[in-house]
């Protein structure tokens, strides 16, 4: 038995379970009824590696010992052998030492069935120490063992030992070779993946080299990179997930990616229980396919700037060298993003201030505001937009300049949309909203609950759905700390959106777009003012030079007569007319020094308590020669009124309505009332002349304004704008109310008491 036993050491298997089993067939039943053979690992477990019996239904019931194994600190016969290395045999078994043999009540139950009547455990040794132990014993058979059965089982004991010690050994050297391969392969892959990461130039090349090298090292078969960027993740790469990409995430999600893109910890989950017990949520997203999980966090100088997720379809586990590996691989993914992500933002950060020059030198080529804003609009669209519009403020709505879309049939389209469903003034958000509160407003993703909000009726919200919104930018224009307009920015048809350093960049650009719109509103201000200026030299040069020549030629007439001793007949008429000539000129020449006076802000008031009822029928009086050569009969109502205010400048306002309704009113009555009205007075002047259009009735109080262009109607055009500047500055309000044909009503509403 001997010799056979030691055949089969040297020629069977170093896989030492199989020799060990091999083993027990020869011992069992030549030296044993039963034997089992128990292993030590480096650990210190102690293993069941092999039993044997003559009786099929013990060596079962043996072998359901394994899920017990002993353990160093228990006590029967097998740890005896293994403690002391000494052979332990006893030549007659009884209840006592039964019970003395087994480690457990299982053991003492399983040695119970076996009946064993002699025992003998044997110590395994390899390389000077204790292995593990062979176990022999005898139950049916009735033989007793021996001293020399012990010595042959010692024997067997020493070279099974040495057998288990060579496999071992063996197993010892094939693992480092192993891991030795192993390691030349991650380094030769690591560094593939190096060099594959070194020649991306964008996040986006980044993301997608990251997760080809995750797939094939780890041999998943999905994957996604996501970004961190301020509290979202924004997908770079996916890979086998189907066509659909995958979704922007919030960084609190409770998704394994999100865990490790909070945490900067690598997740390695290795099957669909322990996803779920650590992520419930993802249970219903997981489907059949993803059966263990991997989750890489990406980290740069102890920054976390995103996260690899990986997918696998069976069950596995990862080895600490696989986890040092992935380590190592995140790393070099992370820095190659990182470094991409740099790269990026310097090229956009050189692409935005060549873009500013550009729209700079455009915004500065012209003073014409509507062809600057078009070619403005057209070099944004397609490159920052597929839909771009501006709109300046026009009295209490807006008008949209320019607008440009990347298909330019819908330009058309777009404004009749815009005509159709004008912009609401009472949303809390959009258009009116950022120009009212001259804040920009940034929708990265345009949520159904906008649209919804904005469409006016079912059909404009199929249109609204059908223009596949995705991002828009609003940002005010402001000029001189006011909001004239707005800039807004679509991505549709594209699929973009945009973030918040593209904000930026567009409240930069609005801020020069309202400079320029500015400028050329000033260069349009300037030429009207010119040409005001021009008209008024003209108009004033005939306004002064008709009543100085007059003067002058009742003067010069007189002069002759006198020169020749001859007193004129008509003295006293010429002198009138002479002295009417240069109380016109004086009155013309003082409405030239109220401009300036006014504009200087050098208009004080001389406040004292007055009745007004009187002042109008005073200035009345002044005008029934005027009134009676106009053939204007003027019909007067007045009640008492007093109240503190500067008469003369009051004077003014009175005597500057009546003059202008006997302008246009000539040869109409004229109507003119004083009331009180609680704390105010009211003064009401209606003539029934020419009239005044609607759209000239704001126009007429500015200053070289007239109701009527030419000389047919003579005047600076200051007198109404002087009655407005007296007016205001006295806290009154002076309106019209007029149409053409219908005549003018002039109201003047003061207060009783000036404050000053």
């Amino acid at each position: 038995m001997l010799a056979d036993a030691s055949r089969l050491l040297a020629e069977t298997s170093l896989e030492y379970a199989a020799t060990l089993e091999a083993l027990t067939r020869i011992v069992v039943p030549a030296l044993a009824d039963d034997c089992v053979v128990f292993v030590m690992d480096d650990d210190g477990t102690i293993r069941r590696v092999t039993e044997a019996s003559i009786v099929p239904a013990n060596a079962e019931l043996l072998r359901s010992l394994r899920e017990n194994p002993p353990t160093l600190g228990g006590s029967n016969s097998v740890l005896s052998a293994i403690r002391s290395g000494q052979t332990v045999y006893v030549a007659q078994v009884d209840d006592r030492t039964l019970a003395n043999l087994a480690g457990s009540t299982e053991h003492a139950a399983a040695l119970r069935a076996v009946a064993p009547t002699t025992f003998v455990s044997v110590p395994l040794f390899g390389r000077g120490k204790v292995i593990g132990a062979f176990t022999f014993g005898m139950s049916i058979s009735g033989r007793t063992y021996t001293p020399e059965d012990v010595a042959l089982a010692e024997e067997l004991g020493r070279r099974a030992g040495m057998a288990i010690e060579n496999a071992r050994l063996f197993r010892d050297a094939v693992d480092a070779r192993r891991r030795a391969e192993n390691a030349e392969l991650r380094m030769a892959r690591l560094q593939a993946t190096t060099a594959a990461l070194a020649r991306v130039m964008t996040p986006a090349e980044a993301g997608t080299a990251a997760l080809e090298q995750g797939l094939d090292l780890f041999g998943a078969q999905a994957g996604v990179v996501y970004l961190r960027v301020g509290d979202e993740l924004q997908p770079l790469a996916t890979m086998q997930h189907g066509d659909a990409a995958a979704p922007m995430l919030p960084l609190a999600a409770e998704l394994p990616v999100a865990w490790s893109a909070r945490t900067g910890q690598h997740l390695f989950l290795a099957d669909r229980d322990a996803i779920v017990v650590q992520f419930s949520a993802t249970e219903p997203h997981l489907g059949d396919a993803i059966q263990a999980g991997a989750v890489l966090a990406l980290s740069v100088k102890a920054e976390i700037i995103g996260a690899i997720g990986l997918s696998f379809p069976l069950p596995r586990t990862f080895t600490a060298d696989e986890r040092l590996f992935a380590d190592a691989i995140a790393s070099q993914c992370a820095l190659a993003i990182d470094r991409s992500v740099l790269m990026e933002r310097e090229r956009l950060a050189a692409d935005r201030a060549a873009f500013l020059d550009e729209a700079s030198e455009l915004l500065a080529g012209s003073l014409d505001r509507k062809h600057v804003l078009e070619d403005l609009v057209r070099i944004i669209v397609p490159r920052y937009a597929d839909w771009c519009a501006v709109e300046l403020v026009d009295g209490e709505t807006t008008r949209q300049l320019a607008v440009a879309h990347v298909d330019a049939t819908k330009v058309k389209w777009a404004a009749e949309l815009r005509e159709k469903y004008p912009p609401d003034r009472t949303h809390q958000r959009g258009l009116f909203h950022v120009i009212r509160t001259g804040k920009p407003e940034l929708y990265e993703h345009i949520p159904p609950a906008i649209l919804e909000e904005r469409a006016v009726n079912a059909e404009h919200l199929q249109i609204i759905r059908e223009l596949k919104l995705e991002s828009m930018i609003i940002v005010p224009l402001i000029a001189i700390g006011k909001p004239i307009g707005a800039l807004t920015l679509v991505w549709a048809e594209s699929g973009n959106h945009y973030t918040r350093p593209d904000l930026e960049l567009f409240m930069e650009l609005a801020h020069r777009a309202a400079l320029a719109v500015e400028n050329a509103g000033l260069y349009r201000d300037l030429e009207q003012a010119v040409q005001v200026r021009d008209d008024f030299l003209a108009a004033a040069g005939h306004e002064l030079k008709t009543p100085l020549a007059a003067l002058l030629m009742h003067v010069d007439s007189m002069q002759r007569q006198l020169a020749r001793n001859i007193v004129p007949s008509n003295l006293h008429q010429r002198l009138e007319k002479a002295s009417s000539a240069g109380q016109r000129l004086e009155r013309l020449i003082d409405e030239l020094l109220d401009v300036s006076r006014i504009t200087a802000g050098r208009l004080h008031l001389e406040l004292a308590p007055m009745k007004l009822d009187e002042l109008v029928h005073d200035v009345v009086e002044r005008f029934v020669d005027q009134a009676a050569s106009a053939g204007c009969a003027i019909a007067l109502r007045t009640d008492p009124v007093t109240g503190i205010w500067d008469r003369a400048r009051i004077d003014q306002v009175v005597s500057n309505l009546v003059a202008n309704a006997l302008k246009y009113g000539r040869g109409k009555p004229i109507e003119i009332d004083v009331a009180p009205d609680g704390e105010h007075a009211l003064l009401r002047v209606v003539d029934h002349g020419i009239g005044i259009a609607a759209t000239e009735q704001a126009r007429i109080f500015e200053r070289f304004e007239r109701a009527v262009q030419g000389r047919d109607f003579g005047g600076f055009g200051l007198g109404l704008w002087i009655a407005r500047q007296i007016v205001e500055t006295s806290g009154g309000t002076i309106d019209v109310a007029s149409a053409p044909g219908t005549g003018a009503s002039f109201t003047v509403r003061l207060p009783r008491e000036v404050r000053a």
